[in-house]
């Protein structure tokens, strides 16, 4: 039941924004978001339809909760959670492909902390957080590229994304809101 999945979506995400106020020191500011996120009309969950945004706002709330709580762990585990929080922003990515746009703000967050406990920017250990990050996104979205490679013939990462991207390079130029319905109904 797409109802009982949603709900279960926003739980998860709001006990992600409740942990990450923990991690960032206020139990206070995680009790309240998680309470603005539940009771946001924005998220309200209604209906039997499976909203991806859910999913994908758990995911990527998630991934948050292990990065920082990665970056305040010493050794092996501290690594682990940078991985595992690489995945779940991937697997974010797969539910509503727009949360990709925060791996940039990810890269400057773990770059610095690199960059604070290797003691300069050029060595190697300030791009290790950022590389264990990356690989964990690039686990996840490798394989889902090669699956779209080899299905679509397009390695990328939503077919709306790939059709849109893929129209504009028609040789008559770019397909105009009404041209790309009638494109992809050919497809």
């Amino acid at each position: 039941n797409g109802l009982m999945v949603n709900a279960l979506a926003l739980g998860v995400a709001a006990a992600g924004l409740y942990c990450a106020g923990c991690l960032m020191g206020s139990r206070l500011v995680g009790v309240v978001s998680a309470l603005f996120l539940v009771l946001s009309p924005v998220h309200r969950v209604a209906g039997s339809v499976l909203m991806t945004e859910l999913a994908a706002l758990a995911l990527t709330l998630w991934a948050g909760v292990v990065v920082l709580d990665s970056l305040k762990r010493v050794g092996r585990w501290s690594g682990a959670g940078l991985v595992m929080g690489g995945v779940f922003l991937a697997l974010g990515n797969l539910s509503a492909p727009y949360t990709l746009t925060a791996v940039p703000f990810y890269g400057l967050l773990l770059w610095a902390h690199g960059r604070q406990v290797a003691g300069a920017w050029w060595k190697w250990r300030a791009l290790l957080p950022g590389a264990l990050f990356a690989a964990g996104l690039a686990a996840v979205l490798g394989i889902w590229l090669a699956r779209q490679q080899a299905e679509l013939g397009m390695a990328t990462i939503s077919t709306q994304t790939g059709e849109l991207l893929h129209g504009s390079t028609f040789p008559d130029g770019p397909l105009k809101q009404g041209q790309l319905a009638d494109w992809a109904e050919h497809f």
